[in-house]
Parts: C-alpha cells; sequence; structure tokens
C-alpha cells in the first residue's frame, strides 16, 4: 500500500485511481458463515464468505472496467459503449466519469428493461 492508504485514505489528484488499484486496498474481510445458515456445520465443515461488497463501486465488475479504461488512454476523450445494462456498465460510467471526467458512456439494453432499471442507468450519468 502507498502512503497514507494503510490507514485505507486515498487522497490527491490520482486518489480515484488508486483507491480501484487492488494492489492498494486493504485486504477483504472474510466472514464465517453461521452455523443456522451452514448445511454442512455438522460435518465440521467451515464456510467463509469473501466480503465483495468492500470492493470500489461495491462490486467486483469495477476492476476489470478499470482495467479495460486503463489499457486504453484514448478512453479519457472517446465515446464508451457497453452491451450490458448491469454492474459492469455501471462500473465502467463511475470510473470514466472518476478517473477522466468522461461522461460520455453509453449502454446498449435489452427492449425488456423495466422502466426503473433505466433510470438507475440514467442516474449514474448513462446514456441508453
Amino acid at each position: 500500500m502507498g502512503q497514507g492508504e494503510d490507514l485505507n485514505v486515498f487522497s490527491g489528484a490520482d486518489s480515484v485511481s488508486r483507491y480501484f488499484d487492488p494492489d492498494n486496498l486493504p485486504l477483504l474481510p472474510l466472514v464465517e458463515i453461521p452455523s443456522k445458515l451452514n448445511p454442512l456445520r455438522n460435518e465440521k465443515v467451515r464456510i467463509y464468505a469473501k466480503m465483495l461488497t468492500a470492493h470500489p463501486a461495491l462490486n467486483v465488475k469495477a476492476l476489470p472496467a478499470l482495467k479495460m479504461l486503463q489499457n486504453e488512454p484514448s478512453a479519457a476523450s472517446k465515446s464508451i459503449v457497453e452491451a450490458s445494462s448491469g454492474s459492469t456498465v455501471l462500473s465502467l460510467a463511475m470510473a470514466a466519469r472518476a478517473l477522466y471526467g468522461n461522461d460520455n458512456v453509453c449502454a446498449y439494453v435489452t427492449n425488456k428493461k423495466q422502466p426503473d432499471q433505466l433510470r438507475l442507468l440514467r442516474l449514474f450519468g448513462l446514456k441508453v
């Protein structure tokens, strides 16, 4: 972890980029599944869940979205188009806006998408 990030604090001009970098993140917590939810506990099997909600943007899709943007330097100035209506395109939109100020992210979605889900995509600045 970089300076200050051992306290899980990211600051400076590249703070968001460093926050999204998995090498700078603290380890994700593991939480043991309680006996009531673990059908194998009687057989002395312990199950742990990795708390992925501790990831940036609250989902694991933020990591490949960031890599896609970092691997394409022109992403800062070009339209970004994703044939998705879920967490991948939301993560792309958040990272593109935060890292590059690029609000030009488009999501191509099925015509069966619910209106409330379309509103959520638009809330994050996506063109749908």
